[in-house]
């Protein structure tokens, strides 16, 4: 379902990533968080909208926070993603992509124009915000080596085959706002969603032309029953490649 590349982080990327200190503020305590260590001991919240940024200890590299529209944002560790890492690999199913976890998965076909992928990704957008609008999401950004990465400078999650993302804790409307790159054919929004609680999980991996969806029951049968979303239910050992496409 996916291609088997692998890219290793550099000596340089990792040396970053174990820099790299965060500095971020406790609205809830009315304290400044100045290092990675006390971020750790004590985590902070932060209101960004109609949403709580919750800053959880991470593994590994210390987590770190950069700044981007006025506001620092954590940027995750591979602790953060353990549970889709763990649990998924290479294959003809959906479990190549999405955990075994949930109750219900579904595909979804990209659509192939700018303006296409545009109003898909509004859709998509507003269902999960109606399911989840009220935590933090994690949103990863696939190091293609010609999209936008947000964060470019930012350490990387490795996922899937070796896969390098930059993740992030953001919102719905950091989801919607970021990367519009009209070059890239993986513009707009992340190649990865999931929410504070993990109750459901969107991917889009590397070569497929479609994104794979894992969560209740109930949150399937809606994407399913828009047909802008381009939807289609599968099962768990079912080969999810919707018709007419090509697992690569």
């Amino acid at each position: 379902m996916s291609a088997h590349r692998t890219f290793a982080s550099s000596a340089a990327d990792e040396g970053r990533a174990l820099s790299l200190r965060a500095r971020v503020t406790d609205t809830d305590a009315n304290t400044v968080v100045r290092t990675a260590r006390q971020a750790d001991e004590i985590g902070s919240r932060r209101r960004t909208g109609s949403y709580t940024v919750q800053m959880i200890p991470g593994g590994g590299a210390r987590p770190a926070s950069y700044w981007k529209d006025g506001e620092q944002w954590r940027i995750g560790t591979d602790a953060d993603i353990a549970w889709i890492k763990g649990a998924t690999e290479p294959g003809l199913t959906i479990t190549s992509a999405i955990p075994p976890v949930f109750a219900a998965y579904a595909t979804m076909v990209v659509p192939d124009t700018d303006e296409g992928r545009s109003e898909q990704l509004a859709l998509v957008l507003r269902l999960l915000t109606e399911q989840s609008r009220d935590q933090a999401w994690w949103l990863g950004y696939l190091d293609t080596g010609a999209d936008d990465l947000v964060f470019p400078d930012a350490p990387r999650v490795t996922l899937y085959a070796g896969w390098q993302y930059v993740l992030v804790q953001a919102g719905p409307a950091q989801a919607a706002r970021w990367r519009h790159d009209p070059r890239s054919w993986r513009a707009p929004g992340p190649d990865l969603i999931f929410p504070a609680d993990r109750s459901w999980l969107l991917s889009w991996l590397w070569d497929d032309d479609w994104r794979c969806l894992g969560g209740p029951a109930a949150l399937v049968d809606r994407f399913v029953g828009q047909a802008r979303s381009r939807a289609r239910k599968v099962d768990l050992g079912e080969d999810p490649t919707p018709p007419g496409y090509e697992a690569r």
